[in-house]
């Protein structure tokens, strides 16, 4: 079985470094492993390891430039003929959607650290006494969601190759009881008329 053409962006650190590596691992899969500052790339290197310029290929893409979007997606085409899964924010998807909560990566530990904890405080000191209440109820039930619903990045990336092994995927996977609570409120039909099916990861 010919190997699947894998594109993936903002793999300097997070889940996209670990889809990355663990795909490239794999012989199934090609990654194209794309970063919009090839200055962090070392610890994709070091975590490649002997998978670096064999299975796996860094390249520099920033999702919000055009004209960096098109010379990849090019390059590859040139090299590879096609792109078979594509893990990325802003790029056309050309798999299925996963429906991740909190990921335990450097972005969530910062939130907790800073941005949460000082949330209520940041709150004008001119608002009145229900906005403020409102704030610190806000604070508290993000900083519990994070601290006990987050996953690790090897988590998804157990179910993303999993769907990618798929032959027929379904449209939406949950990874986690909460998103599958909050999924379920939402309309079961997309505007093609495909059902949403979700799949959370156990």
């Amino acid at each position: 079985m010919a190997q699947q053409v894998v594109l993936i962006t903002g793999c300097s650190t997070g889940m996209g470094l670990d889809f990355a590596v663990t795909m490239a691992r794999n012989e199934k899969y090609i990654v194209y492993a794309s970063m919009r500052n090839l200055a962090k790339k070392s610890e994709l290197e070091k975590q490649a390891g002997d998978s670096l310029s064999k299975t796996l290929f860094i390249k520099q893409l920033d999702v919000t430039k055009e004209d960096e979007i098109k010379s990849v997606v090019a390059e590859i085409h040139a090299d590879r003929k096609r792109i078979d899964i594509l893990g990325t924010g802003r790029m056309k998807n050309l798999v299925s959607t996963l429906v991740p909560g909190p990921v335990k990566i450097t972005f969530i530990e910062n939130v907790k650290k800073n941005d949460l904890g000082a949330f209520a405080d940041s709150i004008d000191a001119d608002a009145d006494e229900e906005t403020k209440k409102l704030a610190g109820n806000m604070s508290g039930k993000m900083q519990k969601m994070i601290g006990s619903e987050s996953q690790s990045p090897e988590d998804i990336t157990r179910l993303l190759l999993e769907v990618a092994a798929t032959e027929k995927p379904h449209l939406r996977y949950a990874t986690s009881k909460a998103m599958t609570e909050l999924m379920s409120g939402k309309d079961a039909v997309d505007s093609c008329g495909a059902l949403y099916t979700q799949r959370r990861l156990t």
